[in-house]
C-alpha cells in the first residue's frame, strides 16, 4: 500500500508539515479527501495545522464562510455522484460570485469507488 490508497496517513503528514512551520506559517487553507476502506475521508486545518475531521463536507480558502453556509443549504446525505457533482457545482459557482478573491471559476472533483470524475467551472467572465 502506498500513501495514497491512506488518506488517514496523508492528512496526518499535512497536519505535522504545517505544525511544522507555526512560527511562519504557510497561508493555505488545504483540505484532503479521499477513501479509505470504502470510507470518506474528509479533512481541513487551520494555519498552524490543527486538523478538523468531518463526516458530510469541508469548505476552504477565501470563500470559506460564504461557501460553508450555502453548502449547509444544500446539501442532503445519500447523493448519488451526479446529484453531488452538480450541488458542489452550484455551491462553488455561489461561493465565487459572493468573494472578489476566489478567482474566475473552480474544478470540482467527484471522487467514488469506480474513479474520479471531473468538472470545470467558469465563472466572473467579463
Amino acid at each position: 500500500m502506498c500513501i495514497r490508497d491512506r488518506p488517514n496517513t496523508f492528512a496526518n503528514l499535512v497536519s505535522t508539515t504545517l505544525y511544522s512551520k507555526r512560527f511562519s506559517p504557510y497561508f493555505v487553507s488545504p483540505i484532503v479527501a479521499g477513501l479509505e476502506k470504502g470510507q470518506p475521508v474528509l479533512t481541513t486545518y487551520d494555519s498552524i495545522g490543527c486538523l478538523t475531521k468531518t463526516e458530510e463536507f469541508v469548505v476552504g480558502g477565501t470563500a470559506a464562510e460564504t461557501l460553508y453556509g450555502i453548502a449547509e443549504a444544500f446539501y442532503r446525505p445519500n447523493l448519488n455522484p451526479d446529484e453531488l457533482g452538480e450541488i458542489v457545482a452550484q455551491i462553488l459557482v455561489s461561493g465565487c460570485d459572493r468573494d472578489i478573491l476566489s478567482g474566475w471559476g473552480g474544478v470540482v472533483y467527484v471522487l467514488t469507488e469506480d474513479g474520479l470524475s471531473t468538472k470545470i467551472l467558469k465563472t466572473k467572465q467579463t
